[in-house]
């Protein structure tokens, strides 16, 4: 996956996100043994070891509290920077964590002494003061984020201008961005159904949905303001027109670097929820940032539990509906025994059939073509009932029963970049 712009990075997923759950193996990353050259850090660190730190807190929990995996360890060499690894506990082989700027990694029964003694608690003299200095900057932007002034919503000129999909760093000279591959990242802009969210589409398979706070003009920057899962407010872009159909990415205030070109790239497609009311389709998709997955029951276990990732299951389920667009609309999902992959089918449409009843018309994505959406791609199409039972959502089809969760629990979290 690639970003062309690296402040925008900085900005949207070190700011906005927070570490996706994996137990996958992601390209690019350092080995789960040290290299020779790499070295314990010192000071209090910065907000590269903290975005290694969050990667752990995905296993550890928020405090740590060190219950399912041993304290951590950052180093830092010429090749990797930094790189934190940690040891899951109750192993009986050294099974590992590591974390780098790429993604991360769990390997089981790596040929290499443990990091820690199998009962330590308090990480190296270099880790701890970073691990303190983690929860510190934390709680200083926890404050910030709950003080921030909301800026008002985007008036119909500034929602008209944005609304649709963007390219970043290349003019889209293939033609739109839904029939046409562009490796570069797109960002897509909706206000009439969600309020105000954007999905940040790193091809071929990665997206990152944003909920926005407001929009407002100063002199000719607009200021783009995003909202965490907590509620808390964030800067997210300050974009400047320069002409028709292109716009500037400005670093954010108080930082240097070029401003990067983003080129409007496709339109928005109203007919996918043409008549839906948009309370009626927020009851059942949030429009949360990092995404609202649907979290399945798990038998044995509290709806409670599961919403705050505390129930165990044999087996992983998964479903995420991207049901606001305004150009991408399409549903992925594991682990379920049904004769559709859910890799990113399209949605053709969402019907409301009563007060606590939808239905989605959905097309199998091939995977096929030059582009996302080309008749190569277009595979077999069905139906999903989604039915709001009161403290659940069913979907007949999957014979799968869903936890309403809380927009902001951990376990709705659908795919997104950390």
């Amino acid at each position: 996956m690639r970003l062309r712009i690296g402040y925008v990075v900085g900005l949207i997923f070190l700011t906005l996100l927070v570490p996706a759950k994996a137990d996958a193996v992601h390209g690019g990353l350092p080995t789960a043994i040290p290299e020779s050259d790499e070295t314990n850090i010192e000071g209090n660190g910065n907000g590269e070891t903290d975005a290694l730190l969050d990667c752990y807190e995905t296993f550890a929990g928020p405090q740590p509290d060190m219950a399912k995996i041993g304290p951590p360890k950052i180093t830092k060499s010429a090749a990797n920077g930094y790189v934190l690894r940690a040891d899951f506990r109750d192993r009986e082989t050294v099974d590992r964590l590591t974390c780098s700027g790429m993604g991360y990694s769990t390997q089981k029964n790596v040929a290499v002494a443990p990091l820690y003694p199998r009962d330590a608690t308090v990480p190296d003299p270099g880790t701890a003061k970073a691990l303190a200095g983690w929860r510190a900057r934390r709680s200083a932007d926890a404050l910030k984020r709950a003080t921030a002034r909301r800026l008002s919503p985007p008036d119909a000129t500034t929602a008209a201008l944005l609304e649709g999909v963007w390219l970043m760093d290349r003019k889209p000279d293939k033609g739109p961005c839904l029939s046409n591959w562009y490796l570069e990242t797109h960002i897509e802009f909706d206000f009439q159904k969600s309020g105000g969210r954007a999905l940040i589409f790193e091809p071929y398979d990665l997206f990152t949905p944003v909920q926005l706070a407001g929009a407002e003009w100063n002199g000719n920057v607009l200021e783009v303001q995003g909202s965490d899962r907590g509620g808390g407010l964030v800067p997210f872009l300050r974009l400047r027109k320069v002409k028709e159909g292109q716009l500037e990415v400005l670093p954010p205030e108080g930082k240097t670097g070029p401003a990067v070109t983003m080129y409007r790239c496709g339109d928005p497609d109203r007919t996918v929820t043409a008549g839906l009311d948009p309370e009626h389709l927020g009851h059942f998709f949030p429009p949360t940032s990092l995404g609202g997955g649907l979290v399945p029951a798990i038998p044995g276990s509290s709806d409670a539990d599961v919403c705050h990732g505390k129930a165990e299951s044999s087996e992983w389920k998964f479903l995420q509906i991207e049901a606001y667009g305004p150009v991408h609309y399409w549903i992925f999902g594991m682990g379920f025994q049904n004769k559709h992959r859910f890799a990113f089918d399209f949605i053709r449409s969402i019907r409301s059939i009563d007060a606590h009843t939808i239905k989605l018309d959905v097309q199998e994505h091939l995977e096929k073509g030059d582009g996302w959406d080309v008749p190569e791609s277009r595979g077999p199409s069905y139906t999903l009932t989604i039915i709001d039972t009161g403290p659940r959502l069913e979907i007949p089809e999957l014979e799968a029963s869903f936890v309403k969760c809380a927009p902001n629990a951990s376990a709705t979290m659908g795919m997104h970049r950390w």
